[in-house]
């Protein structure tokens, strides 16, 4: 199966950029015109995510074709956001802290948690816990109707937790129990997500920040699709698992809840720094190509996520762009770090670019070079 798309983007552009060999213009476009050039990046500079703007007619645009495969599995990471007044309690409980009795567990015991479906409706599940490690308890759902974690998955899962950690905190920073317990509970389960399974799309894990609420689980806690462990196996759920800390370190850091497009971006380059080429190969060479050249040909938006698959590959190239033009990972603890001082998400990016090459440019600027670079290259 074949696509065939042009090399111009128009829906949310305004400034072009056209390249011929190693020459880039950036003239204004104002009407008609026709370019002899390898190909016109339009651009709209605004960073708000429904500013629509015209490019006119712009013709002589070259096209060129574009293979696509199909899909062996897609599954999606659930981006869920507290209510303002569920934030507000949230920050006052984070305040007092703890003065609780801290709980610990043994491989066997049991309990109950509670996990939410798309709905937000809260439901009581029953677990056990299969493995314990020195950060992290692997639990599994024992009632009725669920899919349980085999056994035989638990101590590779927690393994692969306890082995990544101190690099995801090197990266993002610390985390936060609510407990004061120092412990992160892996929740494997068939999560509540409406999906036919073994049907596409379903979701593969998620974190909730309102599972650290007293009100609720009053607990650290990442959520994994015990389905999924199973049908794409361990090497893809261990990836998932990181994304999912990404949020859960993410939270810790600010103590809010950021954005979904930096947020997830964050996650995606968590994949790629436990796994090197794994959230690239999934998204680039799978998703990318099945849905054509998806989130750029389109105009999609930085700014705007809207869960596709297309979003999902479009901050994981901003992400890429920002580790290769910044020589590091470094650059998105320093993102958190402005963040949590109460920076805004685009406010929190320019500060992090401070001694880096892309110092001085603004958000705009950033992400115009962005899009330049992935036509270029």
């Amino acid at each position: 199966m074949k696509r065939f798309f042009a090399f111009f983007i128009a829906v949310f552009m305004l400034l072009p950029c056209m390249v011929n060999a190693a020459n880039i213009q950036f003239p204004q476009i104002n009407s008609e015109q026709s370019f002899d050039a390898d190909f016109v990046l339009a651009f709209n500079p605004s960073t708000d995510a429904y500013d629509v703007k015209s490019t006119g007619s712009v013709t002589n645009v070259k096209s060129a074709e574009y293979g696509a495969e199909e899909c062996n599995s897609l599954f999606r990471d659930r981006v869920i956001q507290p209510t303002d007044e569920q934030i507000r309690l949230l920050s006052e409980q984070r305040k007092k802290g703890f003065s609780g009795t801290k709980e610990t567990y043994s491989v066997g015991d049991t309990r109950t948690w509670i996990a939410v479906d798309d709905d937000l409706e809260e439901h009581v599940l029953n677990f056990e816990c299969l493995a314990v490690g020195e950060h992290c308890y692997v639990w599994s759902a024992t009632d009725a109707g669920q899919y349980p974690l085999k056994p035989d998955f638990a101590e590779p899962i927690r393994d692969e937790f306890e082995k990544q950690l101190p690099a995801m905190i090197d990266a993002f920073g610390d985390y936060y129990t609510p407990d004061d317990s120092g412990m992160i509970n892996l929740l494997c389960y068939d999560i509540l997500d409406g999906a036919i399974k073994p049907a596409y799309g379903w979701t593969a894990g998620y974190f909730y920040s309102w599972d650290m609420s007293e009100t609720t689980n009053h607990a650290a806690i990442l959520h994994l699709d015990s389905f999924f462990i199973e049908k794409d196996g361990l090497e893809n759920a261990f990836s998932v698992m990181m994304h999912e800390f990404q949020h859960l370190l993410n939270y810790s850091v600010s103590g809010r809840d950021m954005d979904a497009w930096l947020n997830e971006l964050m996650s995606l380059i968590a994949q790629e720094l436990c796994y090197p080429d794994s959230a690239l190969s999934y998204y680039i060479e799978d998703v990318w190509n099945y849905s054509g050249f998806g989130a750029v040909d389109r105009g999609m938006s930085q700014f705007k996520f809207d869960n596709s698959y297309d979003a999902y590959c479009n901050q994981l190239l901003l992400g890429e762009y920002l580790y290769a033009q910044t020589g590091g990972y470094t650059v998105f603890r320093d993102i958190l770090k402005y963040y949590s001082q109460g920076k805004s998400e685009m406010n929190s990016v320019i500060a992090a670019l401070k001694g880096t090459p892309l110092e001085g440019m603004t958000i705009d600027e950033v992400i115009m070079n962005y899009r330049t670079a992935i036509i270029c290259k």
